[in-house]
């Protein structure tokens, strides 16, 4: 009985000191010196600066960090991330098990930037990039016979991890150009997810919303929503559901984690507003109807690293105050022009090497077709296609014959002429009117001459 009272009383000394233990850690954890330390450990891991306004650590319910930036890494202006908040919060005593239990991660309201500088690297390729050091020598080809043998290597037994709630909160990200020019841009990000890992196998699922997604400032997805699912090698968001100026946007993303990073895009528009995309993308409205289209992208990174194809298609609509329409009204006396009401109006597209041909432009009404094809380089947003005009015999009535002689006749009965548009895409050139004078010139000429020898 005494040694029970004995072993009694050592378990509530022992539990006391434990106790007591406990709260001067979690009393040490609150104190300046370890705030400096903890910031210290961020920014050697990091390999960059790192910010934190307030700083919360509770042995017994985790880690909040208000008011975080990360300063991008050298080479590069202003920061890679400011946020709003962190928090971890976690269950203790599992870890007794070797089991990690995340109640919460998450973060609130950042802001990250991803920019490329002139050599095409991006910033987040660069943190936690430690310094060189100088080489070592290196080891012997062969141990010397006094040697101690090696131990043979172990692999230690890996720690499962539990995350209840994996949470980015009103997230925007924008993605720059070695210009700082903006590529992409994500506004009111949420995802909400859970994931498992055992090992090195990752598992998780959850959903994803954004608000708007934005194209170099000129086309905008909106309400975007997808259910997420994650792996150690993959994330990927399907079926991806969104608007497009009025229309519907269906489709799937891919992000590949492992061997290099890389991106899957597979997208679908269904009836969307022409004048209402042209007008968000701050242009002209020279064009309605619906769109109809289909594209599918990888790459990993910007416009230089895509790869892919797509085609477009715009049904029950008007081509209206094109300036190269506008020119061919008035030199061939074709008001049909001005205001070209097509039944057909499809575009083909393909993707490689920072440039984008398009086999395929196809314009046409009952009395008037335009066809074409050529490249759009991406590195300069400039055209060179070819360009061919075709319309009814009856529409040049009114022109000389000296320019008629100039169209060929097709197959089909149209008449059709073929001249070039290059330079930038928002203020193309062409040469239809050199093209127009030549011919006539020539045709002059050659007329004159047969007179000559009559």
């Amino acid at each position: 009985m005494k040694l029970l009272k004995i072993l009694f009383v050592l378990v509530i000394i022992a539990a006391v000191l434990l106790a007591g233990a406990v709260f001067f850690i979690n009393h040490k954890l609150q104190s300046p010196e370890t705030r400096e330390l903890a910031l210290k450990a961020a920014q050697d891991a990091l390999g960059t600066k790192v910010q934190i306004n307030d700083l919360n650590i509770s042995l017994f319910s985790g880690i909040t960090l208000r008011g975080v930036t990360i300063a991008n890494p050298q080479g590069f202006n202003g920061s890679l991330l400011t946020a709003e908040e962190f928090v971890l919060r976690y269950n203790l005593w599992p870890l007794l098990q070797k089991r990690v239990e995340i109640e919460t991660l998450a973060l609130r309201k950042p802001v990250i930037t991803l920019a490329r500088n002139d050599k095409g690297e991006w910033n987040y390729d660069k943190i936690g990039a430690k310094p060189a050091t100088p080489a070592e020598a290196p080891a012997p080809a062969t141990a010397p016979a006094s040697a101690a043998p090696s131990t043979p290597s172990t692999t230690k037994a890996g720690v499962d991890i539990t995350l209840s709630k994996l949470a980015l909160e009103n997230a925007e990200i924008v993605m720059l150009d070695e210009k700082q020019k903006e590529l992409v841009r994500i506004r009111n990000l949420t995802v909400t997810s859970k994931l498992q890992t055992s090992g090195s196998k990752m598992e998780g699922d959850g959903n994803a919303k954004i608000e708007t997604l934005s194209a170099a400032d000129s086309l905008f997805v909106r309400t975007i929503a997808a259910p997420i699912k994650m792996s150690a090698e993959r994330v990927a968001l399907a079926p991806l559901s969104g608007t497009l100026a009025g229309g519907a946007v269906s489709g799937d993303v891919g992000v590949k984690l492992t061997g290099g990073f890389q991106y899957g895009v597979n997208i679908k528009v269904k009836d969307g507003d022409m004048g209402k995309l042209l007008q968000e993308a701050k242009t002209k409205p020279a064009l309605t109807g619906k769109l109809q289209a289909e594209t599918s992208l990888t790459g990993s990174g910007g416009l230089p690293t895509m790869n892919g194809n797509g085609k477009l298609e715009i049904v029950n609509g008007t081509l209206i105050g094109v300036p190269l329409l506008e020119t061919l009204a008035v030199l061939l006396h074709i008001n049909e022009l001005r205001n070209l009401k097509f039944t057909e109006c499809r575009f083909e597209f393909t993707m490689a090497d920072n440039k984008m041909p398009t086999p395929v432009i196809s314009i046409k009404s009952p009395q008037v077709q335009i066809t074409g094809k050529g490249v759009v380089s991406l590195a300069d947003y400039s055209l060179n296609h070819d360009v061919t005009l075709a319309v009814a015999s009856d529409l040049l009535a009114k022109v000389p014959g000296e320019i008629r002689d100039i169209f060929k006749k097709q197959p089909d009965g149209f008449l059709a002429i073929t001249f070039q548009v290059s330079g930038p895409y928002d203020a193309p050139k062409n040469n239809i009117t050199e093209t127009l004078l030549k011919g006539a010139a020539q045709n002059l000429i050659q007329k004159g001459i047969q007179k000559l020898f009559r």
